[in-house]
Order: C-alpha cells, then sequence, then structure tokens
C-alpha cells in the first residue's frame, strides 16, 4: 500500500478502515480467527506494526478479543446499553437487577477519586455560596471494560463519608438514595457529543479522538433543593440515552386534554 500524501489518513488508520469493512461485510464473522499479522501485512502490502496497531484500534473498539496463545478473534457487533436512572429507591434498584439480567452482563461502579474542590459554577449551579464542596469521579465497568467515566459534585455534608459508604453495585445514586429515604428529582439534563481526550482515553481506554456522549445535569431532593451536579462521559459505541416521557391524554373536542 502506498505511504499517505499530505492530508491523507495515517497508513495504520486506512488499514483498519480496510479491516472494518471486512468485518462489516461478514468475510471476517463474529467468532472467526483472523489470519496472523504476517499474513494481513503480506495480504495488505504493509509492515506487521502498521497492522499490529490497526488491530489495536479495533480491539479498543471492541470488534476484536485477542487471546493470549490463540490469535486475535472477531467481537460479536457491540451494542449500546440503554442506560436510564430512575430516582427512587425501588425503581433504581429494580431497574438495575433487570437490565443485568437482560444483558446478560455483570458490572461494577468503581470509586476512581474523591477530593474537596471548588468551582465556581459549581456552586452557582448548586446555589451554595460558601459550603464545602466535594468532587468524587468514578467509572462504570460492564464484564471488565470501563464504559463511563464520571465526575460528581455535592456538599461536603451529604458526600464527606463517600469512600466508607461507597458500594460498587449501585455506586454513588445508590448512597443518595441510602440517605435521603426519599425520591430525588432531576431539575435539568443537558445531552451533547464530544470528542475523548487524552484524560478520557486512559480512563475509558480508547483512543483519543474517540466519540463520547456527554450528558451532564443538576439533581434535587425531594423539597426541590438542588444538591448533586453530576457529569458522565460515555463511550458511544457501548451506550445511549433514552428518555422515556409519561403518556399524555388525548387532546379533548375543544383541542385541550381531555
Amino acid at each position: 500500500m502506498a505511504p499517505p500524501r499530505r492530508g491523507e489518513l495515517p497508513l495504520y488508520q486506512r488499514i483498519r478502515s480496510v479491516l472494518l469493512d471486512r468485518l462489516d461485510s461478514g468475510q471476517y464473522a463474529p467468532g472467526d480467527r483472523l489470519p496472523s499479522e504476517g499474513v494481513l501485512a503480506d495480504d495488505l502490502g504493509v509492515h506487521r506494526l502498521t497492522v499490529r496497531r490497526a488491530l489495536d484500534e479495533l480491539s479498543r473498539e471492541g470488534r476484536l478479543r485477542a487471546r493470549q496463545g490463540a490469535g486475535t478473534f472477531v467481537s460479536p457487533r457491540p451494542e449500546p446499553f440503554a442506560v436510564s436512572i430512575p430516582l427512587t429507591p425501588e425503581e433504581y434498584f429494580g431497574s438495575l437487577r433487570t437490565a443485568l439480567r437482560s444483558q446478560g452482563q455483570a458490572y461494577r461502579d468503581v470509586l476512581l477519586a474523591t477530593c474537596l474542590d471548588d468551582d465556581p459554577a459549581v456552586r452557582q449551579a448548586l446555589q451554595l455560596p460558601a459550603a464545602r464542596l466535594r468532587r468524587v469521579e468514578s467509572v462504570l465497568e460492564v464484564d471488565g471494560e470501563r464504559w463511563v467515566r464520571s465526575t460528581a459534585w455535592a456538599p461536603e455534608e451529604t458526600l464527606g463519608d463517600v469512600e466508607a459508604r461507597w458500594r460498587e453495585s449501585d455506586g454513588l445514586y445508590g448512597l443518595l438514595l441510602d440517605r435521603s429515604g426519599a425520591p430525588l428529582r432531576y431539575v435539568w439534563r443537558t445531552f451533547a457529543a464530544e470528542a475523548a481526550s487524552a484524560e478520557d482515553a486512559a480512563v475509558l481506554g480508547v483512543r483519543p479522538g474517540a466519540p463520547l456522549l456527554i450528558r451532564e445535569g443538576l439533581t434535587a431532593n425531594d423539597d426541590g433543593r438542588p444538591f448533586l451536579l453530576i457529569g458522565r462521559r460515555a463511550r458511544a459505541d457501548r451506550v445511549r440515552y433514552r428518555l422515556d416521557y409519561p403518556v399524555e391524554a388525548a387532546p379533548g373536542r375543544d383541542g385541550v386534554p381531555g
């Protein structure tokens, strides 16, 4: 394969695209063992190291999986996992169990770090001009693979004992629902798409620039007082977000809801 011209993709990315086309077309089907790096290099007319880097990219994207001593195999095409977080204890814990059972997957919510922090924008959102703030960093890990990176801020009085009370089975919201004993309320949520930063890449095991789904939001307690600001950065090849809306009554004949 000819070297890239100015403005063209690097050679390993072009090889990745060729291999991805073969995966998508079914030439290499789920469960198949790929030819060796040497065979692929000869087939594509490139160096083995170029093939290896392309295979590494596809492995990070979940399309391939290397088995020690056995070779590289095609993974089933990933289906994004629908994430929904009800904010009452009964709905929250029931929804987790149901989702896990239906997907046949195991997950844990891993606490990465926590510290006192100060951010004027966070203070403004939480309407807390003076209280001490705590930041909590965590990651959702599914079958050993990191899917969602989360950063949350709340008053120190709310999350000061987060390390002692953290459970990997339900993470931050489990702790908050235990403490509140009442439903929590969404104040607002925003959704966006961004490219993974170097820090995202290191935490989530994706390449820099990979697509991420960004969800940020403010949560209030039962009396409507904001107390939690959270941002989630999710792998777009693993997660999708769904908003469910209650069905409203059909309009009456006079044009107003019946």
